[in-house]
């Protein structure tokens, strides 16, 4: 009753907004809408799309619309803008889903998770994953992801090659990331990292991006995987059932672990365990998802922290410095600092649940509204010197740096933010303490640029390099 109330205050009381169509926009054309200025002959690239969203910031302000096929929205720059999105997103946050990924979980599993779920079937596996938002949760794993940056440490010093180069930093990361994620989700570790790793663990690795690539695939191409099985979505079923392989044993030891009551070291599993709405389906799924969430973005993230520092000789330093006292207030500096200026997801949205006036316009309940916070972590508007690394900026101590809280969102916002956030922070902070203590870390020499592209999330646009030198 009151949600209608609002809507027909917004609607007829709220003389100082103008209504969509008056959301300024580029020229479209019949069926396409703005597809055309995506194509080979146009001005853009869907894998530089925060690129393409800043220029057409330029032309068109901090408000525009944009109709890509039959999806239609509201793109924001700005950061009020984006407060207001979030604050307006309703009990039950919804955006775009995953239509293949859905269809195939449902199909295969009989259940679908968090990742293409919305509505009251999304707040039906929440629950499970709250507990990872806890840092009290999180203790008890600190000497397992601590024993895992050591193995890590001990994998650089065999893999080094000429110069002490470890080349393509980012597929020896995602060793590092499938092992720290093992001692959480199943809660047994998979030793990748082992100078002889077994063959199932590296499947695991190969998989998870593969099945990247499948989802970004079914999302960007026609939908004819609903008549055949093409070959993205073949990607996706394939990997899936590593996945399944990989984990279904585990699971079932972890799971006897939880019915006999010797879980008690594994939170997040007992957790998982202990929901009674859940099926043993969805636990699966929510497993699945809890491994698989956390590689590929902590990958991305740790390469560009490495790179930066790297470049970087005095905020190295810092870093170092504190790596030895054990202080890592400059560390969660540093990852904010990496995530600002090459976030690895490319925009956060919301599906309206209810009218909103949103930047002076009314937007309608159904629009999808999306912020796009690579484009403002990188706007002078909000950061000053955007293009630099500057850790310092995060710190409490600079007075001359406030930022908006909603310029950069790294990880989105409310309670459809990524669950896996203090997880990711913890894994990265502790591996780069371990690195610092016992590596210098400089650049290949390489002076080619490094840009982040979109694929599924965003990624460097070539191989980084790091030279890992020892400490004397």
């Amino acid at each position: 009753m009151s949600l209608c109330l609002s809507n027909i205050l917004l609607r007829y009381f709220s003389k100082a907004t103008k209504p969509l169509t008056d959301i300024p926009s580029p020229p479209s054309w019949p069926l396409v809408g703005h597809a055309h200025l995506f194509t080979n002959r146009g001005p853009y690239s869907f894998e530089r799309l925060p690129e393409a969203v800043a220029d057409l910031t330029e032309k068109y302000g901090p408000i525009f619309r944009l109709k890509l096929g039959p999806q239609d929205m509201i793109v924001t720059t700005d950061a009020e803008n984006t407060c207001t999105m979030f604050r307006n997103e309703g009990m039950y946050p919804q955006r775009p889903a995953f239509p293949a990924l859905y269809h195939l979980r449902k199909k295969e599993f009989g259940s679908v998770g968090l990742t293409p779920s919305n509505g009251k079937e999304w707040h039906h596996f929440r629950p499970a994953v709250n507990p990872l938002l806890k840092p009290a949760t999180l203790k008890p794993y600190l000497s397992l992801l601590e024993e895992v940056a050591s193995d890590f440490v001990d994998y650089i010093e065999r893999n080094v090659l000429t110069c002490r180069t470890l080349f393509d930093i980012s597929s020896h990361l995602s060793k590092f990331s499938v092992e720290a994620v093992s001692v959480v989700c199943p809660g047994i570790k998979y030793s990748v990292l082992s100078p002889s790793p077994t063959a199932e663990a590296m499947k695991i690795v190969d998989a998870n991006q593969a099945f990247l690539d499948g989802l970004y695939q079914t999302l960007m191409g026609a939908p004819l995987w609903k008549v055949w099985k093409t070959k993205p979505y073949l990607q996706i079923e394939h990997a899936h059932q590593i996945f399944y392989d990989s984990l279904k044993d585990e699971l079932d030891v972890v799971r006897t672990k939880h019915a006999s009551g010797s879980l008690k070291d594994s939170p997040i599993m007992e957790h998982l365990f202990s929901c009674p709405n859940l099926t043993v389906k969805d636990q699966f799924i929510v497993a699945m998802e809890l491994f698989t969430g956390a590689i590929d973005a902590t990958v991305t993230t740790m390469t560009m922290l490495l790179h930066y520092l790297a470049n970087n000789k005095k905020c190295q330093e810092v870093a170092y410095e504190n790596a030895k006292a054990d202080n890592f207030r400059f560390f969660t500096a540093c990852i904010k600092e990496t995530l600002r200026l090459s976030p690895t997801s490319v925009a956060n949205g919301r599906i309206l649940p209810a009218d909103a006036v949103i930047g002076g316009y009314l937007i309608p309940a159904g629009k999808f509204v999306t912020s796009f916070h690579p484009v403002m972590g990188l706007s002078e508007k909000y950061f000053r010197d955007p293009h630099k690394f500057r850790p310092e900026r995060w710190l409490k101590e600079d007075e001359t740096e406030k930022s908006h809280p909603f310029a950069s969102l790294p990880f989105g916002f409310g309670s459809r933010m990524c669950p896996g956030k203090r997880f990711a922070e913890l894994e990265m902070t502790i591996l780069l303490k371990a690195i610092l203590k016992k590596y210098e870390l400089k650049d290949d020499g390489n002076p080619a640029p490094i840009e982040m592209v979109v694929r599924m999330n965003r990624i460097p646009n070539r191989k980084v390099n790091v030279r890992f030198v020892p400490r004397s």
